[in-house]
Formats: C-alpha cells, sequence, structure tokens
C-alpha cells in the first residue's frame, strides 16, 4: 500500500506499529488513538476514517456520526479521568485531515486556566503508551455498547 502524505491517513494505516500512536479504537466514522504527546496525561486524538480536510466537505450524515463518536470519546475520557475537565478542539491548522484533540485538563496542569498551547512535549514512552490504549480500548468497548442500547 502506498504511503500517504498525510500524517493522519497514516497512523490508521500503521496502527500496529510504534510508528503510530496506539489505536483505542473504531468508531462509526473515525478511530480513536492516544495521541502521542502526552502533556495532557490521556490526551487523545478522534481521527475521521477517510480523508476529509474539514467539517464542509463532511456529508451531513457522516458530520451527526462523527459527532456521536466525539461524544463517546468525550464519555470514554470522562469515564478514565473522572477528576478531569475535557477540551475538545478541532482546528485543522497543522494536519489538514479532520480530527480533534480529546484532552484532559487538570488542577497544576500547564497552562492552567489557559488554552492547552503552547506547552513542552512529554514521551511517555511506546509501552506506556500502549497500556493506556489497551485499558481505554476496554472501557471504550462498554461505552459504545451501552450507547447502542435503546433507552
Amino acid at each position: 500500500m502506498p504511503s500517504s502524505p498525510c500524517t493522519l491517513c497514516n497512523w490508521g494505516r500503521l496502527h500496529a506499529s510504534p510508528e503510530s500512536p496506539p489505536l483505542v479504537g473504531s468508531l462509526l466514522v473515525s478511530r480513536l488513538f492516544m495521541y502521542p504527546d502526552q502533556s495532557y496525561y490521556g490526551r487523545m486524538a478522534l481521527v475521521c476514517s477517510r480523508h476529509v480536510e474539514d467539517v464542509l466537505t463532511l456529508p451531513q450524515p457522516d458530520y451527526r456520526a462523527m459527532c456521536d463518536d466525539l461524544h463517546i470519546a468525550a464519555q470514554l475520557m470522562s469515564a478514565l479521568f473522572p477528576e478531569s475537565r475535557l477540551n475538545l478542539a478541532q482546528l485543522g491548522n497543522r494536519e489538514a485531515h479532520l480530527h480533534w484533540h480529546i484532552i484532559p485538563r487538570r488542577s497544576g496542569d500547564y497552562n492552567e486556566g489557559a488554552a492547552p498551547w503552547p506547552h513542552p512535549v512529554v514521551d511517555i514512552g511506546y509501552e506506556r503508551l500502549r497500556a493506556l490504549a489497551e485499558q481505554a480500548s476496554r472501557l471504550l468497548e462498554q461505552i459504545a455498547n451501552r450507547n447502542r442500547s435503546p433507552l
């Protein structure tokens, strides 16, 4: 398979290797990854499964599904880190591929009370990142199944 110049497309192709952040799980129209920079411990990225550059080029049904995926990812983050407040950010300034940053914020964080950027980059190592992804993946499955159940 040819390599794509898009970093986030490559995350999906390489998710089983240390060259890409660990995959937490696949949702309706997106994939949830542990973010390589763990300056905010537990940070994840929700990445559209296909290459779409912004929300305006995403068909309305897919946009709704992406919002459902984002809601599930936020529930996951809240369950993993109940003491945190969530920052959800969709920017696209550096990577022209539709994605959201899901950032747990805690008292005492770098940039406390302000936007999460800029910040020092923290590399916790691939094995710790993978272990965190596995823990999140187990919980994600429970949350996704609960969200699919009729009320």
